[in-house]
């Protein structure tokens, strides 16, 4: 590894653990100040405890200082550390497989301004700012929200992590502040429901991720029942779930969705199949899943509940920062 992006990650190391101690007004003050330095990590919460806290005291901060905090964590028109660790790869590309270089070059924006910005040939920097979205608060928050989202999506591949957080970290503010937190289970439900059906897919594979299974996100398509592949190893025990989730408004979950669950949990030997929905069961699937002990039923009520408990009552803010930890557990497509 170069030896300066290596002294770049323990100097950002050293800044974590000295912020983590830092209570976050104090954390605050110094990274709100006038001063191009601060001593502490600035461009994401240092820690989770410093973000929950921020979330929620928000009411009562002001849009200025949301502003400030929320533009510390976009990324700017810059380069960053990472990109020389990028260069170097790019350029033993071009050396190795010339084919390749060309097809990245034309592929990929941020390789193309990457190469040119270094190699001298352009003065447009490797990363396009994204500090644009602050222009369209306080009146068009959800506006900010998609530009930031869609930034993310173009560019998680490329981003250090620390950045990914602060984007993260960037848009629950903005949420918190300018759009406000579902109160009610009904209005987390109806939430949910504003959504779209991948998106729930991936906060359900993180609800089982976080009661200690280890899972994987199938691909989009029609899986038979597979939308998600739980596994739970106990002492003594190993348990294996198919999870399928279902997207529903106000049609309830019927018998026929249940039973071919069932054919799946039987065919693939596995100990139980889940329906989870965002509305309810019928009678008769409710009546076919009783009767079946390797069936259990979730519907949108009960899974709000279990969210709540697992993932923390303030999930609804960390939309982003799940489906893209979810994103990653994802099986290749066959």
């Amino acid at each position: 590894m170069n030896k300066k992006i290596r002294e770049e990650e323990v100097l950002k190391a050293a800044e974590k653990r000295l912020a983590q101690d830092v209570p976050l007004e104090e954390w605050l003050d110094a990274v709100l100040s006038s001063s191009n330095r601060t001593p502490f990590i600035d461009h994401r919460f240092p820690t989770d405890s410093h973000k929950e806290e921020y979330l929620r005291t928000i009411e009562n901060r002001s849009q200025d200082e949301v502003v400030k905090l929320v533009r510390k964590f976009l990324v700017p028109a810059c380069w960053l550390g990472v990109d020389k660790m990028h260069m170097e790869w790019l350029r033993d590309v071009e050396k190795s497989d010339p084919t390749r270089f060309r097809e990245l070059m034309q592929r990929s924006q941020y390789l193309r301004r990457l190469f040119e910005y270094f190699s001298g040939q352009s003065k447009q920097l490797p990363w396009e700012g994204i500090t644009w979205v602050l222009d369209l608060l306080p009146h068009f928050p959800k506006d900010s929200l998609e530009g930031l989202k869609a930034y993310l999506l173009a560019h998680i591949q490329e981003l250090p992590d620390g950045r990914i957080d602060g984007l993260s970290d960037a848009i629950e503010i903005i949420r918190a502040k300018f759009i406000g937190l579902p109160g009610s289970n009904s209005e987390k439900v109806a939430f949910l429901l504003g959504l779209n059906w991948r998106i729930f897919e991936c906060l359900v594979e993180r609800l089982y991720e976080s009661m200690s299974y280890e899972t994987q996100l199938t691909p989009p398509r029609k899986d038979g029942g597979r939308d998600i592949i739980a596994t739970k190893r106990r002492p003594g025990r190993l348990e294996h779930l198919r999870i399928e989730c279902k997207f529903y408004n106000e049609e309830a979950v019927g018998l026929s969705v249940v039973q071919r669950l069932l054919g799946v949990v039987s065919g693939e030997k596995v100990n139980k199949g889940v329906v989870v929905t965002t509305s309810r069961f019928s009678k008769p699937a409710q009546k076919y899943a009783d009767e079946n002990p390797r069936l259990e039923l979730i519907d949108g009520d009960h899974l709000v509940l279990l969210m709540n408990e697992h993932l923390g009552p303030s999930w609804p803010l960390q939309i982003e920062r799940l489906v893209s930890e979810s994103e990653k557990t994802m099986m290749p497509q066959a």
